[in-house]
Order: structure tokens, then C-alpha cells, then sequence
């Protein structure tokens, strides 16, 4: 197996060009020498082919490549590419391929929706969901390997089988353009490489926005508002949606979702958070405890007592019966702002382009964007836990120690997460590049600790890390501050519980790591707490997924037998049982509150197929799937 490579421009820059042709290996050799190519140049795939007598599989590719980017160009016959749901989860890689043809035709498939692509047509498509890519034989294609930061710091969106028109306008700008940069191939060098393929990036993401300029922020920000507002005023509506909000305030659905893409939520879900707020304020107000808890349900625009009861107990861990019979105590008066004093972190170089700064009971949220062009040096001290979140953009450079010895060295990046406890001290350095970041001073007793651990406690510090749930609970909080919601102090009182969880849980001494030697015993003991909450919040994440036994007996750390035991012991359920009733219950509530088909609802649920959402809901609920919505819809019919 032999491959051409040579080096482009000057030396000591590190942009190549390489040569690769299956007819370099014997004809029986061809089709393992292509899929192990496909492979190292992107990640795990399973490629077939047709088989072929005598000649064996034809292909050549010439790979452009740099530190920070791949462009690709190929001619082949006919083969499948397919990623796997098992190889997104062992292998995750988060980046995006934008796969233009030159010649030839491509079917793409990803998250349910499929492109057929022809010359003047490309696809983004992730590698971080399963994907299925067909192509016919001889057809050339060129791929780019488009970084997920670079679609994110942009758009602040996921992209799934997205096409590109590239018969005129920018779509047509970027094929010229990367076709340009393949024509002069051997004339490149590390820094002319990278900047075409910044640049066509960057007009890709100007496509996708579906506008030729970058959205002016100001206005961004007043569109977010007025949507914000509109929802919470009627929020109680059942028939509220993405389209009516759009319609309403006069914008067209897609840009209302680009907006709130931009700032980590969709209509979807602003619309679901402020009917729980509604509805938990009712259930714990004195001024409804005549009402019972359906009909609280339906004044909050929910569908049902069970449409209600499955995300209320997803978002606050609890029951709407269990907030109406122990309701929680009211919150402690907010101190003046005037009172809070501003943290003691030290800043040296770099500055500050926006800055706010929010306060609720025990809790300060700031928000800024800090530009390190001059290079910056910060050092945070402080007798509260700190939080650090990056939401959008990138720097050059970033060094940071936590004074436990945890230590970065690299670019800062969207979704990055510092967390320095108490009485901790961080240093970092920052060079080039400016970030909107969210830093969240949370009091130790904030936190929600078990009463047994409060005194032999100690968190374990982490710098530059991505996690998402704490990346989420940043952008909840940023978008309650900016929106001055009156459920501001709730929704804090929530973050805080799955705030303290969590970090219990991942980042501090009772945490046991699942490779240590004795993480299948302690997570049997524990299996009702949380090891039990990361198994059931594993199940609703991916309820529409292959969820099989050994993925969760992995999720819990056990092996299959002991997991099974410990699951059935816990919740009263063999845990196939339990995942068939969470099924059911989520298609019931797309019957009800939905007009989707019957098959895309199974679908969206898990289910193989209509037929099987059927079967397992006429077992579970005496009625099929169809009986059930129309009854639902006109109760005379029940």
C-alpha cells in the first residue's frame, strides 16, 4: 500500500498535499485499502461496495490538509458510507462535512431527513449523528471538514442533512471558491489554506442564516425580546407554537428559530418552560389549591395530566402532586442590588466590550464579551463557588491552573466549562480572539447537599471542559435575565437542585468514577439516587433511540445482571418494561397535543415501526393509537 505526498509551499509550514489511488494495492486489496482511507481521513464509518470480479474497487482522492483544516477530492465507484449510532457513541465526533458533488449523485440521510444531491447542490452534514451516504459509480465529489465551533460561535445552531443551493449566490461563491482553492493546490501554504477555507466557512454559515450579511445584533436581541414576551403573555393558549409566535409578531417561523437558536433555545422549548413556571406557580399559590391539578394543567396550555406530569417531573425532579402536597418554602427576599458586592477577580490586559451584571438570592450571573486582543491575564478568588461558561467564540490561546493542579493549555471554545470551588484560586491567560461568556457566583449554601456529606464534602475543581449540562443551565439563566422573567427566583431554585446534583455527582468526593474497581458495588448501593437519575434522564434523552439493556447497565456503571436487579428493585419495573411505558406515554402526548402522523409519532418515540406503536399501545391503553386521539379530540367518541 503505497500512497504520493509532498509537501505545498515554503518549508517548515505543515499544509499537504496527498496523492491516494486504489490502483497503488492489488485488485482484491482495493475495497479494505478505500474503507480504511474513508476511515483516517474522517472517522469510523462502515463502507460497502458492490462486488466486482477481476477489477476490483476503483477510487483516487487528493487530500488538501493543514493542522486546522481537510478538503478533500475523490472519484469512485459506486459504495455506501454509513455512520452507526453505536459508532456516534463510542467514537463522538463533533465536527461538520459540507460534501459538494461535481459529477455524479448523492444521497444523504440523517436525523429522519433525506437529500438527493446533484452538481450545483451541497450538504452539511454531522458526524456527531448516525448518517447514511450513497453515491453512484465514477461520481466526483470534494468534501470540506467544517470545525463545530465554526458553525456554533456563528450560528449557535445543529445542522442534520442540511442543503446548499450553489447554483447562484453565496452557495455559489463557496464551490467556486474551494474550487479554486484545488486548482491551486500545489501553490498553498499553511496560512493561505486556512484562510480560504475561514472564509468559505464563514459564508457557508451566512447561506444557512439564509441572509447575505451578518444579522445586526441590536436586532437580534429585540427580536428575542418581543418573542419572549409574546410567549409568556399567552403561554396558557393550547394552540401556541413556533408558527402561530411567528405569525403573530409578523417574522417568518425560520428566522424567529435562527434567533433563539443563537442564544441556546427553540420555540419548542421557551413555550414548554413557561407553562411549567405557570403551572408550578398555580400548583404552590394558596389562591388555587381549589383547582385540581388537571385543570391547572389545561389553564397552562398543557394537553393533559399526563402531558404535564412527564415534563414536570423531567425539569424539576418532582411530581405536580408532590409540589401541591409539600409545597416549597417561599424564597428568601431578593438582597438590593446596591448591596451585592462585585467579585474580587482581578483582570490584566484585554477588555470588555459588554458587560451585565444579575443578581437573584444567593446567586450572581454575569455576562460579558471580552476581547483578548491585547493578550489578557484574570485571577478569580473567592470564598463562593464560580462557575465559568463560554458561549460563543474562540481564543487563539488560553493557559489556566486551578490551585488544586488542574491545568489547560489550549483555544478556548463554545460549551468550554470552568468550575473553581470555594476558596480556590484560578489563573488563566488569554491570547487573541473575543468570547461571550456567562460567569455564575453561587454561595455554598446555595447548594443542595445530602445532610450526611456537608461536613466531609470537598469538590474537585476542572478547567476548560465541555459540559453540557451546565453549558444549559448558563443559557436558561442568561435568557431569564435578559427577558426579566417574575419567575426568575424559581427557575433559579431549580438550577441550583440539578446544579448541586450534578456536580455531587460528576465532580466531587462521593463521586466514584465508573472505571474505579469498585464502582459496580458502590453504584449497586446507590442505584436509587443517583446513579437511578442518570439512568432515567439517559432513557428520556434518548427515548427515541436503540436503547438496549447493555447501554444502560454501561450508563449505570454495573454489569447486566446486577443492573438489572438494582433497576427492578428501585423503580418496580424490569427496565425494558419501564422504557416501553415512557414510549407510550410520550406517544400519547404527541397523540393528544400534536397533528404528526401515526408513523413519524412512532418514530419520534423509538418504535420500529406503526404497527408495533399499535400493538404496545392498544396492550398498554385499550385503544389504538388513532381511537385514542380521536377520543381525545371529540370525548364524546371515548
Amino acid at each position: 500500500m503505497s500512497a504520493a505526498a509532498r509537501q505545498a509551499g515554503t518549508p517548515g509550514q505543515r499544509y499537504t498535499v496527498m496523492t491516494l489511488a486504489t490502483s497503488d494495492v492489488r485488485p482484491h486489496e482495493s475495497a479494505e485499502y478505500w474503507a480504511e482511507t474513508v476511515t483516517s481521513f474522517h472517522c469510523p464509518f462502515d463502507v460497502r461496495m458492490p462486488r466486482r470480479a477481476g477489477s476490483g474497487f476503483r477510487g483516487r482522492a487528493v487530500r488538501q490538509h493543514s493542522p486546522s483544516h481537510q478538503y478533500i477530492t475523490w472519484q469512485s465507484d459506486e459504495c455506501l458510507v454509513r455512520r452507526t449510532p453505536r459508532q456516534v457513541r463510542s467514537a463522538p465526533f463533533e465536527d461538520y462535512r459540507l460534501i459538494i458533488p461535481h459529477s455524479g449523485e448523492l444521497l444523504v440521510g440523517q436525523a429522519g431527513r433525506e437529500a438527493r444531491v446533484r452538481r450545483g447542490q451541497a450538504v452539511l452534514a454531522s458526524m456527531n449523528a448516525p448518517l447514511e451516504m450513497w453515491q453512484s459509480c465514477g461520481a466526483r465529489m470534494s468534501v470540506l471538514s467544517v470545525p463545530w465551533h465554526g458553525v456554533a460561535s456563528r450560528l449557535g445552531l445543529e445542522v442534520t442533512a442540511e442543503a446548499v443551493d450553489a447554483t447562484s449566490g453565496l452557495g455559489r461563491i463557496v464551490v467556486d471558491t474551494l474550487g479554486r482553492a484545488y486548482q491551486e493546490r500545489d501553490h498553498l501554504g499553511t496560512t493561505e489554506f486556512d484562510a480560504v477555507c475561514e472564509r468559505a466557512v464563514e459564508l457557508l454559515c451566512m447561506v444557512l442564516a439564509g441572509d447575505d450579511r451578518p444579522d445586526p445584533e441590536g436586532h437580534r436581541r429585540d427580536v428575542e425580546t418581543a418573542v419572549r414576551h409574546h410567549i409568556r403573555r399567552h403561554a396558557h393558549e393550547p394552540g401556541l407554537n413556533g408558527q402561530a409566535v411567528a405569525h403573530a409578531l409578523g417574522w417568518s417561523l425560520r428566522y424567529v428559530q435562527l434567533v433563539l437558536q443563537r442564544v441556546g433555545t427553540t420555540p419548542r422549548d421557551l413555550i414548554r418552560e413557561e407553562r411549567l413556571h405557570l403551572a408550578r406557580a398555580r400548583l404552590e399559590s394558596p389562591e388555587h389549591r381549589h383547582r385540581s391539578i388537571g385543570d391547572i394543567a389545561q389553564a397552562s396550555g398543557f394537553s393533559s395530566v399526563g402531558a404535564l406530569s412527564t415534563v414536570f417531573r423531567n425539569r424539576f425532579g418532582l411530581r405536580p402532586s408532590d409540589v401541591r402536597a409539600s409545597p416549597l418554602p417561599p424564597a428568601p427576599a431578593r438582597r438590593p442590588r446596591i448591596a451585592v458586592p462585585r467579585p474580587p477577580v482581578r483582570r490584566h490586559g484585554g477588555r470588555h466590550l459588554e458587560r451585565s451584571t444579575h443578581h437573584w438570592s444567593g446567586v450572581t450571573l454575569e455576562l460579558a464579551r471580552w476581547c483578548a486582543d491585547p493578550a489578557g491575564e484574570a485571577q478569580v478568588d473567592l470564598t463562593d463557588h464560580v462557575l465559568f461558561v463560554t458561549l460563543a467564540g474562540t481564543t487563539e490561546k488560553t493557559e489556566a491552573r486551578i490551585e488544586d493542579g488542574q491545568r489547560y493549555d489550549g483555544a478556548d471554545f463554545p460549551g468550554a466549562v470552568t468550575f473553581i470551588p470555594a476558596h480556590r484560586r484560578r489563573l488563566a491567560r488569554h491570547e487573541g480572539g473575543t468570547i461571550d461568556y456567562a460567569m455564575l457566583r453561587v454561595r455554598p449554601e446555595r447548594l443542595h447537599l445530602p445532610e450526611d456529606a456537608r461536613g466531609s464534602l470537598e469538590f474537585r475543581g476542572f478547567t476548560n471542559r465541555p459540559d453540557p449540562l451546565v453549558h444549559r443551565l448558563a443559557r436558561e439563566l442568561r435568557a431569564e435575565a435578559l427577558a426579566g422573567s417574575p419567575h426568575g427566583e424559581l427557575l433559579v431554585d431549580s438550577a441550583m437542585t440539578m446544579l448541586s446534583r450534578h456536580l455531587v455527582r460528576q465532580h466531587s468526593t462521593l463521586g466514584t468514577p465508573p472505571d474505579t474497581p469498585d464502582a459496580t458495588a458502590r453504584t449497586a448501593t446507590v442505584l436509587a439516587g443517583s446513579t437511578l437519575a442518570r439512568v432515567l434522564d439517559h432513557v428520556h434523552d434518548e427515548l427515541a433511540g436503540d436503547l438496549r439493556l447493555a447501554h444502560l447497565a454501561e450508563v449505570a456503571g454495573m454489569d447486566l445482571h446486577h443492573f438489572s436487579r438494582a433497576f427492578r428493585a428501585a423503580v418496580g419495573l424490569p427496565p425494558y418494561r419501564y422504557v416501553i411505558e415512557q414510549r407510550i406515554r410520550r406517544a400519547a402526548d404527541l397523540l393528544a397535543g400534536s397533528d404528526l402522523p401515526i408513523a413519524e409519532i412512532a418514530h419520534r418515540v423509538g418504535m420500529s415501526s406503526q404497527s408495533h406503536l399499535t400493538t404496545a399501545f392498544r396492550r398498554a391503553t385499550g385503544a389504538t393509537p388513532k381511537a385514542y386521539r380521536l377520543a381525545r379530540r371529540d370525548p364524546s367518541r371515548a
